[in-house]
Parts: C-alpha cells; sequence; structure tokens
C-alpha cells in the first residue's frame, strides 16, 4: 500500500492490472488498498465513469506530510530489523516492514535520506536452514488478524508424525520464531491445554464468531525456558562436559536461559540448565562431535551413546 501511496503523490501513471502485475497480487487486493487510503483521507479519482482502474489523486491536492523526528540510530535500527526478516519474504511480515521503511523514507528531511540509503546497504542476512513461508502467507496473514482480533480459529494441521491431517479449534496466543521457523502458542479449549504448532503445517485456517482472552496465568518466557527447542517434555537437569578448545565458542552463546559452568582444572566445563525436550538436546550435543560428554541425566548419556553407534553402523562396509 505504501508503494501505491508514493506512486499517487508523485503522480504517477498507475493502473490496477499493471500494479497487480507488478506485485503479484490479485487486482481485488490493489482496490482495497485504494478503499484504505480513501478511508485515510486519500481524494483518488478515477476516469469519467468513476471506474479507478487507473487511478490518481484528485488535481490540487497536497499531501500533508507530518515531520517525524527519527534519529540516526532509530532510522539504523530499523534497517538492521529488516534484515532479520529476509528469510519471510513473500509475507506480509518482511512486505509489511519494507513498506515501513519506505513510509519513513518519504517522512524524513532530504538531508537524511543518503544516510538512510547507506544505512539499508550497511546489513546483510545470513540465515540458513530456514523455512520458506511464501506458500504460507495467506495462513500468516490470516492468523494474524484473528490473534489481533482474539477470534478462535478452527485449522486442519499436518503433523509429521500422522499419515493424515487433523481438525481442532485453537485459540491463537503468541506467534514466535525459531531457528528460521515461525511457530505458535495455542491453546487448545477442548482439553484446556497450550501446544506448539509449526505455522507451515497449518494446511487451513478458518476463524470463528467466538472470542477468547488470554489468562494472566499464562506465560510465554515460562513456556519457551521449559523447551531446550521448541519440542517440550518433562524438564530434566542437564549437565555437558565440554572439552577446553570448545569452552570459549560454548560459553560465548545463551543456549538456554538457565545455563551455568563450572569450570575445570585442567581447562574443561561442565554447562548445566534445566530443560525438556531430549531429542533436541540430543541433536545439539551431537552436533559438538567428540567435544562433548554428557554427565547428567545417566539415560541421556545412553540415547546419545546408542544413537552414535548407530550413525556408525548404518555406514559399516560404505566406505568409512
Amino acid at each position: 500500500m505504501v508503494s501505491l501511496m508514493l506512486g499517487l503523490l508523485r503522480g504517477e501513471r498507475l493502473s490496477v492490472p499493471g500494479l497487480a502485475d507488478k506485485f503479484q497480487v490479485r487486482r481485488e487486493t490493489i482496490y482495497r488498498d485504494l478503499r484504505a487510503l480513501e478511508e485515510l483521507g486519500f481524494p483518488i479519482s478515477g476516469d469519467f465513469r468513476g471506474f479507478k482502474s487507473r487511478p490518481r489523486l484528485q488535481e490540487g491536492y497536497k499531501a500533508k506530510l507530518v515531520p517525524i523526528p527519527f534519529t540516526m540510530p532509530e532510522l539504523v535500527a530499523t534497517c538492521f530489523s529488516a534484515t532479520l526478516t529476509e528469510h519471510l519474504t513473500g509475507t506480509n511480515l518482511h512486505g509489511a516492514l519494507q513498506d515501513a521503511i519506505a513510509k519513513i523514507k518519504s517522512h524524513v528531511p532530504t538531508k537524511t535520506l543518503p544516510l538512510l540509503n547507506a544505512a539499508r546497504e550497511v546489513f546483510g542476512s545470513f540465515k540458513k536452514g530456514y523455512k520458506d513461508y511464501r506458500p504460507h502467507r495467506e495462513t500468516l496473514a490470516r492468523l494474524l488478524q484473528t490473534m489481533l482480533e482474539r477470534r478462535r480459529c478452527r485449522v486442519t494441521y499436518q503433523s509429521p508424525n500422522r499419515s493424515h491431517p487433523t481438525q481442532f479449534t485453537i485459540d491463537p496466543y503468541r506467534l514466535f520464531e525459531f531457528d528460521g521457523s515461525l511457530y505458535l502458542f495455542a491453546h487448545i479449549p477442548k482439553h484446556n491445554q497450550v501446544i506448539t504448532l509449526a505455522i507451515d503445517r497449518i494446511l487451513s485456517l478458518d476463524p470463528t464468531e467466538d472470542s477468547y482472552t488470554i489468562p494472566a496465568a499464562f506465560s510465554f518466557e515460562r513456556l519457551r525456558d521449559e523447551a531446550f527447542g521448541v519440542v517440550h517434555g518433562e524438564p530434566m537437569t542437564v549437565k555437558i562436559r565440554f572439552r577446553k578448545d570448545q569452552v570459549p565458542y560454548v560459553k560465548e552463546r545463551i543456549w538456554h536461559p538457565a545455563q551455568t559452568f563450572k569450570d575445570l582444572p585442567n581447562g574443561d566445563t561442565i554447562m548445566t540448565f534445566r530443560a525438556g525436550g531430549e531429542f533436541e538436546i540430543m541433536r545439539w550435543v551431537l552436533g559438538w562431535g567428540s567435544a562433548a560428554k554428557v554427565v547428567a541425566p545417566r539415560f541421556l548419556r545412553t540415547i546419545i551413546r546408542d544413537e552414535a553407534k548407530a550413525m556408525l553402523m548404518s555406514r559399516k562396509g560404505k566406505g568409512i
């Protein structure tokens, strides 16, 4: 919508079919944006019959732009945040932020524009292993709208461990990003339970007329910190011993909010945290190879040992 607004302000020759092709949306979407601009006070005219397939601003109209006193650190931070959503290209979470930056550019003083343009060239995105959300952009947009309106939804969900999708009703509580993927903490009214859903596994989402409220007892932070990743399970106290050559790399990151370290005389360190999700913990420990050794719990050490043996046996006789 911002690009449409700027085109109108600049007096460009616009057409609804051309705009729909340019932004790869339906014509109805362009007409909807035109109506939204009219509601904001932009006097948009059409042809002599009143059709707005070639929209323009009424002759003599001058937009009243109110200057917004952005500081350079604020502008730089906004440009940086835009790079954090590049893996969400094709969704409104990324596109709307780009529109916001374009809107900012239309309001900042002319002398600031070179610095703002330079700021956008300073940052880049380096995410790998992320999911492509372009096929799910409509589902995501509908979900965000229902969350803002606090409306209960009927979803069709394809779990990886089920052969067929299931349907159930949810109260969507909190959308969050983890490791390049989008997830949702959703309350299941039928079971009075909060579960985690992967957005890309939602096959359909239909808002209902029923509303919901998020109880005061719900804590996003508590649910987030109870799991090592996104898979919840019975929390357990985990102790991992890291070899001294890997200690600097382990300590420079926050792997879990509750992590603590106990340094040993030989330079090794023992990392301790309490969380659930044994599979994700196992996968993380295996990623460190021989530099990591499970001290506790014992069953986790056994699981990792068996997994390492299975990995070796699966390659037996295949050249390694």
